[in-house]
């Protein structure tokens, strides 16, 4: 088989066009290690077979599709992510290992981001398999939302600011809560999860399951007493004010949705992700929760090539 031959046939099949082929590790035909990510590209691919010598062996034109257009199309709001970057993000292993195990067997919510100015959210046909959870990756997938069950072992507080409050601020409440929660005879563990927009969910381990209804009950005793905690207002309620912050337990019923860890936010493109308190003063969201550094260079099954 002639280099020709090996080319079309990566080509073909871009799933054995990684760094460690021959033609790729001994640096010929203009491709160089630094230049890839684990596999290459169509463009990459075609690179090679233009700087085959057409003396050499007559070549067969390779033509880049127009599929590969719509990879580079932003599709979320306020920042310059493209269908591309999300693809790559959901299909790293562990962020789609972390969001499956979530909402495996159950029908979670799924927001889908046509573009920019395009967004909708909509309840999933079960998810049983990890290939139901890729068909969404495939579709321009954005969040995750995993559902609440009908008799739960966990409690939860979504934490969500005011646009007037700084993030100062809303961690002293949470870490408040947090130790708050830890005192609770009937709460063994408490965790963190940034929300990958502006506020926190806080998580409450129970000593047993209970009906989550039940459960919200007892929780909204716990907090109805608070309308400022260390001198912020705070509110079970929708939020009247900017300067306010709401405890929110919308998300406590049975089918409530809440985004999963490792899911982005559609609006910020950050991750939601758990973090220790003892990280939590010095947490920066624009850093700690950015995905970038986990989009790399992922097979298509729909397209049947390297993204």
């Amino acid at each position: 088989m002639t280099d020709h031959d090996l080319i079309h046939l990566m080509w073909d099949n871009p799933q054995i066009a990684n760094i460690h082929h021959p033609l790729i590790k001994n640096e010929m035909y203009g491709i160089k290690i630094s230049d890839v990510n684990g596999y290459l590209t169509k463009e990459q691919i075609k690179m090679m077979h233009d700087n085959i010598d057409p003396n050499d062996t007559p070549l067969e034109p390779l033509i880049l599709t127009q599929k590969k257009n719509i990879w580079n199309i932003p599709i979320l709001p306020n920042t310059n992510l493209t269908k591309k970057d999300v693809f790559r993000y959901y299909s790293n292993p562990t962020i789609k290992d972390t969001i499956f195990e979530q909402i495996k067997n159950t029908s979670p919510l799924i927001r889908q981001n046509m573009s920019t100015q395009e967004t909708f959210l909509r309840r999933s046909s079960p998810i049983n398999r990890k290939e139901d959870l890729q068909y969404f990756i495939e579709r321009r997938g954005t969040e995750f939302h995993k559902i609440m069950p009908e008799y739960t072992d966990k409690i939860v507080i979504d934490v969500d600011p005011g646009e007037q409050i700084t993030q100062e601020q809303t961690k002293s409440v949470v870490n408040y809560l947090v130790e708050f929660l830890k005192n609770q005879p009937d709460i063994t563990d408490v965790e963190i999860q940034f929300s990958g927009n502006t506020g926190y969910y806080i998580w409450g381990t129970l000593r047993s399951k209970m009906h989550i209804d039940r459960a919200r009950y007892k929780l909204q005793n716990l907090l109805i007493i608070y309308d400022k905690i260390n001198n912020i207002p705070v509110t079970l309620q929708p939020l009247q004010s900017k300067k306010a912050i709401r405890l929110d337990l919308s998300p406590m019923k049975y089918g409530g949705a809440i985004k999963a860890e490792g899911s982005l936010d559609h609006r910020t493109a950050l991750m939601s992700i758990k973090i220790n308190q003892d990280q939590l003063e010095n947490f920066d969201p624009s850093v700690d929760a950015n995905p970038q550094p986990l989009m790399k260079p992922a097979y298509s099954f729909k397209y049947e090539e390297i993204i």
